[in-house]
C-alpha cells in the first residue's frame, strides 16, 4: 500500500525528478514511523491510517509543488534583478573606457545612435522596474501560501523583463558597433567588447533560467490549478 502511494505522488511530482525523490524519501520515512507508532495488529489497517492522515497524492503533490515553483521563479526574479545590476556596470564601464579613449561616434551616425541610446534606456529601466517587481511579487510570507496567482503574475514579470532587457543588450550591441566602426580594432576595443560579450552571456543565461521555470510551471500545471 504504501509503494503504491509513493509511485502516486512521484508520478504527481514527475516534473521535477529530484524534487519528487526527496519529497518520496521524506514521505515514506514518515509513513514507515507512523505504522510502526501505530498499535493495530494489522500493518495494512495501520497504513491505510497513516496514508489516510497524508492526504490524496495530488493534494500533497499540490502543496510541494507550489512551494517549490514559487522559490524558483523568486530566483529567477533576484537573477534578473542581478544581471540588469551587472548590465548598468557594463554599460558605464564602456562610457568611462571612451571617456579615457576619446573614442567617438562619427558624426555622421549621431543622429541614429541619438534613437538607438533612447531605446536603450527605456528597455533597460523597464527591465529593472519589472524584475524588481517580480521580486518582489513574492516575499517570503507568500511563500507559505504558494498560491499560483502570484507565480503566474511572477513569471510574467521575469518573462517581460528579460525581453526588456535582451532588447536593451541588442541597442547596447547596435551602440557599440557605431562606436567601433571606422576606427582600428586593436587593443582599444577589447574592453567594449568583452562587456558586450558578458552582457550577451547575462542575457542567455536568464533566458535559459525562464525557459526552464516556464517549462516546469506548464508540467505542474494541472496541480497548481486555476
Amino acid at each position: 500500500m504504501i509503494p503504491a502511494y509513493l509511485r502516486a505522488l512521484e508520478q504527481a511530482l514527475s516534473f521535477d525528478r529530484k524534487l519528487a525523490h526527496r519529497v518520496c524519501q521524506e514521505v515514506e520515512m514518515h509513513l514507515l514511523d507512523a505504522v510502526a507508532a501505530d498499535a493495530a495488529v494489522d500493518r495494512r489497517e495501520a497504513a491505510h491510517r497513516a496514508i489516510a492522515r497524508f492526504g490524496a497524492p495530488e493534494a500533497m503533490a499540490r502543496q510541494f509543488a507550489g512551494v517549490s515553483l514559487i522559490r524558483h521563479a523568486r530566483a529567477c526574479a533576484a537573477s534578473i534583478v542581478m544581471i540588469v545590476f551587472a548590465v548598468f556596470l557594463a554599460m558605464k564601464a564602456r562610457l568611462h573606457w571612451y571617456s579615457v579613449t576619446q573614442w567617438t561616434i562619427s558624426p555622421d551616425d549621431k543622429s541614429l545612435a541619438q534613437v538607438v541610446l533612447s531605446i536603450d534606456r527605456y528597455a533597460f529601466w523597464i527591465s529593472v522596474l519589472l524584475g524588481v517587481l517580480g521580486y518582489l511579487m513574492l516575499s517570503p510570507r507568500k511563500l507559505v501560501t504558494a498560491d499560483p496567482r502570484n507565480l503566474r503574475t511572477t513569471n510574467l514579470f521575469c518573462a517581460l523583463a528579460t525581453g526588456a532587457l535582451a532588447l536593451s543588450v541588442v541597442t547596447d550591441a547596435l551602440l557599440t558597433g557605431l562606436q567601433l566602426r571606422g576606427w582600428e580594432m586593436g587593443a582599444a576595443a577589447a574592453l567594449p567588447l568583452f562587456t558586450m560579450i558578458c552582457e550577451i552571456a547575462g542575457v542567455g543565461f536568464l533566458g535559459l533560467r525562464l525557459l526552464w521555470l516556464l517549462r516546469r510551471t506548464r508540467a505542474a500545471a494541472a496541480l497548481l490549478g486555476p
